[in-house]
């Protein structure tokens, strides 16, 4: 989801508690890309993530963005977002 990104933390145990996710750092902070085309479900600030935003693809499918340092102003809800 982000050009030159490292894996910092994978799906799976951790510690005590299941990590429901992966996490990539960049160093410059990048641009993500979208998993897929998708309406934007959520987008906001939360104590546990920070800059979020929550895709729905259709079909039961859904990403969610977390620990972005800014989002764009076309991020909002109700918007449609592409591919990448």
């Amino acid at each position: 989801p982000v050009n030159g990104a490292c894996l910092t933390s994978g799906f799976g145990p951790r510690g005590t508690r299941v990590h429901a996710g992966v996490d990539y750092q960049s160093r410059p902070a990048g641009m993500v890309h979208a998993a897929g085309a998708g309406a934007v479900l959520e987008a906001g600030w939360r104590d546990d993530f920070g800059n979020y935003v929550l895709l729905d693809h259709g079909s039961g499918v859904f990403t969610r963005y977390a620990h972005l340092v800014s989002l764009t102003p076309d991020t909002r809800v109700g918007a449609r977002l592409p591919f990448g």
